[in-house]
């Protein structure tokens, strides 16, 4: 992803699964590593007064103030069991996120399903769950129409819901 505060436009963060985290400040030339946590998806934020905030997707969400220096857990409210951020969408001031099913290589073949879209109106600090009557809640890609109406929520297996804003 670009990083739209970097003046010079050569910014740019790479989520890399489980390697973590990476920033290049030569568009791609050299990389920098932020963390080691899980990083599925990245998304850069107005925090609202002027600056930035960068959202984390993982084992769960993460987000930092300060260009990825340090980073905190957002309060994710579900139901306990694994999750996975896999993408970021955003609409208005509202962030949303999608979540995946967990398996991890070389564990016991148990897989948790999603828990579908979940939702911040915070800038990321707190989520709550927005998937509404999403019939499948293993959601793969997240993205918001042009006419700003609705979310579409992908999920495995192909098929495409739509959730209004």
């Amino acid at each position: 992803m670009a990083d739209p505060s970097d003046a010079d436009g050569n910014g740019v963060w790479m989520a890399s699964y489980t390697n973590g985290l990476y920033y290049s400040g030569d568009f791609g030339t050299s990389w920098e590593a932020k963390t080691t946590d899980e990083a599925n998806a990245v998304l850069i934020t107005d925090d609202g007064t002027g600056g930035s905030r960068l959202l984390i997707g993982g084992e769960t969400i993460r987000y930092s103030d300060d260009g990825g220096t340090t980073s905190h857990a957002a309060r994710i409210e579900h139901s306990g069991d694994p999750l996975r951020v896999v993408a970021f969408a955003q609409h208005d001031g509202v962030l949303f996120a999608a979540t995946a099913s967990v398996w991890y290589p070389g564990a016991p073949p148990v897989i948790t399903a999603g828990q579908g879209v979940l939702r911040s109106r915070d800038n990321g600090t707190t989520w709550h769950d927005a998937s509404g009557d999403l019939p499948f809640l293993d959601v793969r890609a997240l993205a918001v129409d042009p006419g700003e109406r609705y979310l579409y929520a992908g999920t495995h297996g192909g098929s495409v819901h739509r959730l209004a804003l």
